[in-house]
């Protein structure tokens, strides 16, 4: 593997440098955000995207922006750590947005601390995806849902009930019995030819690649519907698929004992991997 440098606050710093004190606010209460972004040939996929809700969640957890870098400052900031580890062509970067150390209740003024991580892509099998539902850890959805918070515990719940299972994945819930997302991505099912997926109300990460189809995919002939999702209408969906940044478009074979089709979703992610510009 390349060199693995991350960057601090801005600063390249080697791997095996110490940077996190006992005190930091997000090891103690998850005070902070992080996005996942992925580089290709050079340019982050779906910048605007990225960047818009990084500052919208900034924005919502009361962070003092204005002692934060630009998001164009950012953007050189991660490209130049991709380049430092050979990754610049391909790769997934982790940037993790906190308020630094201090006890309960922070200074309204102390500027934000990021540390950015880049790693090389995880490989695409295209394998079909096998998921149930985790019943464990309820997503409460509510003003701060959308948004990638440190404080991960019912989708980090979710991921350990599908691996106890077998699954690749497992669908969350909300405080209302009702399909919020999966542990690692936004969940769309198509029933009769239609489209539809939890509405941001109902306590979903507002997903990058959600927005991207909710905003294009409808002139392409793929009008997508938002709904209070109950669980028995998922079980009689025709076709389920999932999306993130770094996968793309999934498609759901196995849903609790029921298999799907995937030919509408199997249109959805060509017309993906054709239009998203720099995915690939």
């Amino acid at each position: 593997m390349p060199g693995n440098f991350f960057s601090y606050n801005g600063r390249l710093v080697a791997p095996d440098a110490t940077v996190i004190s006992p005190s930091n606010r997000s090891l103690r209460y998850g005070d902070g955000i992080f996005e996942t972004m992925q580089v290709s040939d050079g340019r982050i996929v779906l910048e605007k995207l990225h960047m818009d809700r990084l500052f919208k969640g900034m924005s919502l957890m009361q962070f003092n922006i204005a002692a934060f870098p630009s998001p164009r400052k950012l953007s050189t900031i991660i490209l130049r750590l991709c380049k430092a580890n050979q990754l610049l062509e391909k790769s997934v970067v982790r940037m993790n947005v906190f308020r630094g150390n201090g006890g309960m209740h922070p200074l309204a003024h102390q500027a934000p601390e990021y540390i950015v991580e880049v790693y090389p892509p995880p490989p695409h099998s295209g394998e079909r995806l096998r998921i149930g539902i985790c019943y464990d850890a309820v997503k409460a959805a509510g003003t701060y849902s959308c948004i990638k918070s440190n404080n991960f515990l019912p989708c980090t719940i979710a991921a350990l009930h599908a691996a106890k299972n077998n699954l690749h994945d497992a669908v969350v819930m909300n405080q209302f019995c009702r399909v919020a997302e999966t542990s690692i991505a936004n969940l769309f099912c198509i029933k009769e030819g239609k489209i539809y997926t939890p509405s941001v109300g109902e306590g979903c990460v507002e997903g990058v690649a959600r927005r991207y189809l909710l905003q294009q995919a409808g002139a392409a002939g793929y009008p997508i519907r938002e709904i209070s999702m109950e669980v028995p209408f998922l079980r009689e969906a025709d076709e389920i698929f999932v999306t993130n940044v770094i996968r793309g478009i999934r498609s759901v074979e196995v849903f609790e004992e029921r298999r799907y089709d995937d030919r509408i979703t199997g249109e959805i992610s060509r017309w993906w991997q054709n239009n998203v510009p720099g995915f690939k």
